[in-house]
């Protein structure tokens, strides 16, 4: 759909459904039919915001919970979001629910300088998700989820996890706690479609692979340090390096 001459390609469209309230943490979202992406951002205060699904096609209530704020609100329904949602946390220890939702794109999330944490719950991914928690002791859940396209996780700096259980990744995942100590990656009844991959770096670290489908194959690197590998199931072509237990 075009636009006419002059009009903003970041035009915001809300509507604010609750009276304004004067709370700690406001997060702040846009939206735009030109791009069709919903940008969310936090401050420095340790925010908390559910996103569920709007009453029609492409729209999504951000609610704020635990004294967060949105746009100055409790919550607001956010319009025309046909492509991707992408989250920038800043400092404060965040955390962000995504529930029942069908996101016709990209889930990108970047956290700040806290402890950042993605739920992703009852929902449909049908671009890549991509998760970087930066510092801080970071995490990543999966809950009964579809992934269509890859799935990324990069816990950065400090004790990070990635715990994902009944779900689906139509084109694989790849997890790494690279550059943090005493990293946990957790797949468990889950199917991964697509090569799965696991890298834990330095530190001792933990992976578990439990009652999972795995079939176009993987691997495990424990990296560096004194790390430990737990699996119940039979994984012939998933393969396992650098763990001492």
């Amino acid at each position: 759909m075009g636009r006419k001459l002059g009009e903003s390609a970041d035009r915001v469209l809300f509507e604010e459904l609750e009276p304004r309230v004067l709370l700690d943490g406001n997060v702040k979202v846009t939206t735009s039919w030109w791009s069709g992406d919903m940008k969310i951002k936090g401050d420095a205060a340790d925010n908390d915001i559910l996103i569920t699904p709007g009453p029609n096609a492409y729209q999504f209530y951000v609610q704020g919970r635990n004294n967060t704020t949105v746009n100055g609100y409790n919550w607001v329904l956010a319009k025309g979001v046909w492509d991707d949602i992408k989250i920038k946390m800043k400092q404060g220890h965040d955390a962000v629910e995504i529930q029942n939702c069908a996101v016709s794109d990209q889930v990108e999330f970047k956290g700040g300088g806290g402890s950042d944490t993605l739920y992703v719950n009852s929902s449909t991914i049908w671009g890549k998700l991509k998760y970087n928690g930066n510092w801080g002791h970071d995490t990543l859940t999966a809950w009964n989820s579809w992934f269509d396209r890859k799935a990324y996780f990069e816990g950065g700096q400090g004790t990070d996890t990635c715990y994902v259980t009944s779900s689906t990744f139509n084109r694989g995942a790849r997890a790494s706690g690279s550059r943090g100590h005493s990293d946990h990656i957790h797949f468990e009844n889950s199917t991964f479609n697509g090569w799965v991959s696991a890298y834990l770096g330095a530190g001792d670290d933990f992976f578990c692979l439990l009652n999972c489908a795995v079939n176009a194959g993987g691997r495990a690197n424990g990296g560096w340090g004194w790390d430990d590998a737990n699996w119940v199931g039979n994984y012939p072509t998933f393969y396992l390096k650098n763990f001492e237990a």
